[in-house]
């Protein structure tokens, strides 16, 4: 319908094209990776991000995860304006490559100032080529800003990570 084209991505840096803190490799918790991409490292999970720039999906790079699984852990992007999202339906996908079986999946969490309410896609089948994973949510109301770490938002898109992997590639969210 005409109503579905007029979407509006509000993920920043989607095709992950741009680095503007360097190539990687990006290993430790709260590091910024691909521009507004941030890493949520739990336990004593180990990580390295880095820039693709032979296998992308679409553009001139995509993101490629190492992970080494302790607790699951994330990669997450904040949305700006999220609380503008309150009581809205919301969609994030994006196109994984994994050959490891329910080790990666997509996220959208929202946060009232008490918890995080969080809705995950389906797991990447670990098949060895590109799927498309997807998820909607609809976001809460009385949304606030998640003040345990900088540069939090009410609404968080994110890749969760939960199982050992290697060059785990991510595109076109």
């Amino acid at each position: 319908t005409l109503a579905d084209l007029n979407r509006v991505n509000m993920v920043i840096n989607g095709g992950f094209d741009i680095w503007q803190r360097g190539v990687g490799a990006f290993t430790s918790d709260e590091d910024f990776t691909a521009d507004e991409w941030k890493i949520k490292l739990e336990g004593s999970s180990t990580i390295s991000i880095s820039k693709e720039t032979t296998d992308q999906k679409f553009g001139d790079s995509c993101m490629q995860v190492d992970y080494t699984h302790d607790t699951t852990s994330k990669i997450v992007q904040g949305v700006e304006n999220g609380a503008d999202l309150e009581g809205q339906k919301v969609t994030f996908s994006a196109w994984v490559k994994c050959t490891t079986a329910s080790a990666v999946r997509l996220l959208v969490r929202d946060y009232n100032g008490a918890t995080y309410d969080e809705l995950f896609s389906d797991y990447h089948t670990g098949g060895g080529a590109w799927e498309l994973l997807t998820i909607t949510k609809t976001i809460r109301t009385a949304m606030a800003s998640a003040s345990e770490h900088a540069h939090s938002f009410p609404v968080e898109l994110g890749i969760e990570l939960g199982d050992t992997m290697t060059d785990t590639l991510i595109d076109g969210a």
